[in-house]
């Protein structure tokens, strides 16, 4: 129909193929007769569009004069001309909003099966799109959570010796660290007026003995 007035169009040559209707034969003869002379049905269809103000599933539908749709990019199909086998066809096309067309090209795509990190690992955070293995913790480092983001050092008085750790040993009674992340018992030393017997570090302290001077170490 076109304002008041109604026409009908003949579409039997068609034959209910939607790809000739809109366009015609593969020659691009129309096959569709209408009693006002427009005879291609895709330019039937930009027509009524172009007098319509629709709210559509896939947006708003607005046409400006010059048949851009301003009220809303629409994501829909669009019949277009395609090839395969060297031989021409008219295919559907998803057409996307133009604001999905220019958007920033992602590379990698993130994963979407990503290995989990558990604990005494971490994340790659050189590799956003988790791809890569997770990362292990080393001596004097731990993570006690999944899919941690970095590796924690030993707090003080705490060490570890191993890899892909989840926690810290504490020090021996009586000792200390002098920084955090240690990666060797034998760096629990003895705290001032304490003393270790085997004069060897890592190993319980003892208090002091009477009238003598520990400086700890």
């Amino acid at each position: 129909s076109s304002g008041s007035f109604i026409f009908t169009c003949n579409i039997g040559s068609t034959e209910g193929n939607a790809s000739a209707l809109l366009f015609g034969d593969k020659d691009g003869k129309p096959l569709i007769n209408c009693q006002d002379g427009q005879i291609f049905g895709n330019q039937r269809v930009i027509d009524t569009l172009t007098d319509m103000y629709l709210d559509t599933f896939f947006g708003k539908i607005v046409f400006s004069p010059n048949r851009q749709n301003f009220g809303g990019h629409m994501v829909t199909l669009q019949v277009k001309k395609k090839t395969a086998d060297l031989q021409p066809f008219l295919g559907p096309s998803i057409a996307l909003p133009r604001g999905k067309a220019i958007q920033d090209f992602v590379m990698p795509m993130p994963n979407r099966y990503p290995e989990i990190c558990q604990p005494g690992t971490h994340i790659n955070e050189f590799d956003p799109g988790r791809y890569a293995p997770c990362i292990v913790c080393g001596p004097g480092d731990f993570m006690d959570r999944v899919d941690g983001t970095y590796c924690d050092s030993c707090i003080m008085n705490h060490w570890i010796n191993t890899t892909g750790n989840a926690f810290c040993h504490p020090c021996p009674e009586n000792t200390e660290t002098l920084a955090v992340g240690a990666d060797d018992i034998r760096k629990c030393q003895c705290i001032r007026d304490f003393y270790t017997p085997s004069g060897v570090t890592g190993t319980p302290c003892l208090p002091c003995p009477e009238h003598a001077t520990c400086a700890g170490g």
